[in-house]
């Protein structure tokens, strides 16, 4: 039976690729295909995000987010069922997100394997799911380029071709996920490293496009990131924007030398459950009295935005101590220090997920904790909001060293480009710091 289908996909690859030479020149080929994977991409991104959201809401519906146990159970049973399956079923390291693209275009083939197809996607949704301190944006685009690349596998097509379909995966990847088509088109240039021609251009568009319909007829266009306070840039407003890059600099030298640091010593320990329970224990331990940093933290990011402080802190059992502006501070200070320690645990104990989330949720942190400085000596009348969101771009900029994907990413998202210059200089200031 299964030799009778793959030889009738056999024969209708072979009749579609004879329609193909006769009907389409390489050019609207390519077109078709970007299309193609945008429409997947975006339907793998949608699947991965709604899942996770269902799990996660169905498994802490009900917490009281104050010392419950479960805080504590649930990341731990993630990591280890996550590691379970990779083991037990992938037998191979599964990918956490671009670094998997970039080796196999710089071993000139772009080729990546089947299994990437789909091991990222179910793995990070675990991890996640029951809590890892991680995000999905990078297992995402670790899916998506796999699909890219298996695409450009199976119809033969040279190693340009498929590095553009990569790079296109990437680019719907974010532009589901984000709703931002023109960040994600900035964010394959930058990251992906193609070259910026109409050849390669036209089809991260056509993607875009593509996922990010996808993207509105599952999900609407509810925006990922709730803001709506007017800002116009004032050139006072230049030095505090300033200062706040060179600290999202600093914060994301300590993100990289702290995740290097652990990863050392995780890997130190050689024997895998050991290192499973010691990460696991550490991540659950870390959730279970900041529960805010559980799974990917958007909920946070939000709160901060809005400016509703006050559900965070009942979230944590320093709001027993009061709000006063020191016990503000070092909340803030610990959710700097801690999300960047409990994300790298939650990665090298076995569980799959991303920075790109961590390093938003850093960046809000850092806003805010910059923001209430800045509100304690009367210096500036800027809005709290317009600080986390331009730190969130700052980090993007010093952590993932793409700093005009955090520029577009956070001006796209919040609806407009009013914050687009105090992005300009904090990310720049925070990349030129690192």
């Amino acid at each position: 039976m299964q030799e009778k289908l793959k030889i009738k996909a056999l024969l209708l690859l072979q009749r579609f690729m004879e329609w193909r030479s006769e009907n389409l020149s390489d050019k609207q080929y390519l077109y078709l295909l970007s299309v193609v994977v945008g429409f997947i991409s975006g339907i793998a991104a949608v699947i991965l995000k709604n899942t996770v959201h269902l799990v996660e809401l169905v498994l802490t519906n009900g917490i009281s987010g104050v010392h419950d146990y479960l805080y504590f159970v649930y990341p731990v049973c993630g990591i280890v069922i996550t590691v379970l399956i990779v083991q037990l079923y992938f037998k191979t390291p599964v990918g956490h997100g671009i670094p998997d693209a970039l080796f196999a275009i710089s071993k000139g083939n772009a080729n990546l394997p089947k299994s990437a197809t789909w091991s990222s996607i179910v793995t990070s949704a675990i991890t996640v799911g029951l809590g890892g301190s991680v995000g999905l944006e990078g297992p995402a685009v670790a899916t998506t380029s796999a699909i890219g690349s298996n695409l450009g596998q199976l119809l033969k097509l040279n190693y340009k071709t498929k590095v553009i379909l990569i790079a296109c995966a990437s680019s719907a990847t974010i532009a589901s996920l984000f709703k931002a088509p023109v960040a994600a088109i900035v964010f394959s240039l930058e990251v992906i490293m193609i070259d910026l021609s109409a050849v390669s251009l036209v089809p991260l568009l056509l993607s875009a496009i593509s996922a990010n319909i996808v993207t509105r007829l599952f999900i609407g266009s509810s925006v990922l990131f709730h803001y709506n306070l007017p800002y116009e840039f004032e050139p006072i407003d230049t030095v505090f924007f300033v200062a706040l890059g060179i600290l999202c600099g600093l914060v994301s030298v300590y993100y990289t030398k702290i995740y290097f640091l652990l990863a050392k010593w995780m890997e130190s320990i050689k024997k895998l459950y050991l290192r499973v329970l010691i990460g696991g224990a550490s991540v659950g331990l870390l959730i279970y009295f900041l529960p805010p940093l559980y799974g990917e933290g958007y909920g946070f990011i939000n709160a901060l935005i809005a400016g509703k402080e006050g559900s965070i802190f009942k979230e944590i059992t320093l709001y027993n101590a009061g709000e006063s502006f020191w016990t503000v501070v070092f909340t803030f200070s610990a959710f700097i220090f801690l999300k960047a320690i409990a994300s790298t645990l939650t990665i090298k104990s076995g569980g799959v997920g991303g920075i790109f989330a961590p390093s938003l949720f850093i960046g809000a942190a850092t806003g805010a904790f910059f923001s209430h400085f800045v509100g304690a000596l009367r210096l500036s009348e800027v809005h709290p909001s317009h600080f986390i969101l331009v730190a969130m771009g700052g980090l993007m900029a010093g952590v993932l060293h793409a700093p005009l994907t955090g520029i577009f990413l956070i001006a796209e998202i919040t609806g407009g480009y009013a914050l687009f210059m105090p992005l300009m200089i904090a990310s720049s200031l925070a990349f030129i710091t690192v």
